[in-house]
């Protein structure tokens, strides 16, 4: 529903008469109702924080993230990038280019390295941090850190997080190891 003010002749006045009280408790109305269908759906759930604040969560959504990651690097790394996704994390180089790389990571995503003179690297610490699952965290931490990569202090002390050449961020997990603390 879409309320509209007009003018009416020389007065700023609504369309038709309705206190401010009024058209809130109509928009709340309104959102209570849009929600309650939603939810009848099976598509969104709702609870109630102590303070009153309802939370809302999205259930069997249709939307994910595709197995297709970008990552835009200064050309002046492109050595380093190729050494470590290649050599340390043992990623397979599909596709090699001055303008870019594509990695394969894993059975079935692919990072692509885009060499771009303006990317800065401390900027990937302020953008998206991806998750490496590994069998052996341990093992290819000790490889990481030998590469030099930096190291990355962050409050989760349970994990390794750290910065590729490139500037790109990760943590480092387990394969099996449960992360639903960090989903809920």
């Amino acid at each position: 529903m879409i309320i509209r003010k007009t003018p009416t002749s020389t007065q700023h006045s609504p369309r038709w008469p309705l206190s401010r009280a009024g058209a809130v408790a109509l928009m709340a109305a309104a959102t209570t109702a849009v929600t309650n269908l939603v939810e009848a759906q099976g598509t969104l759930q709702a609870r109630s924080l102590p303070n009153g604040t309802r939370v809302h969560t999205v259930r069997n959504s249709d939307i994910s993230l595709g197995p297709d990651l970008k990552l835009p690097v200064n050309p002046s790394e492109r050595d380093r990038v190729r050494a470590f996704y290649r050599d340390v994390l043992g990623c397979a180089m599909t596709k090699e280019s001055d303008r870019a790389d594509i990695f394969r990571i894993g059975s079935g995503s692919y990072l692509g390295v885009v060499y771009d003179s303006s990317a800065q690297r401390d900027e990937r610490r302020r953008s998206l941090w991806l998750e490496v699952r590994v069998d052996h965290p341990e093992e290819l931490e000790r490889k990481i850190v030998a590469f030099g990569a930096r190291e990355i202090d962050f409050f989760d002390k349970m994990h390794f997080y750290f910065q590729a050449p490139g500037g790109q961020v990760f943590r480092l997990i387990g394969k099996d190891e449960d992360m639903s603390s960090w989903q809920r």
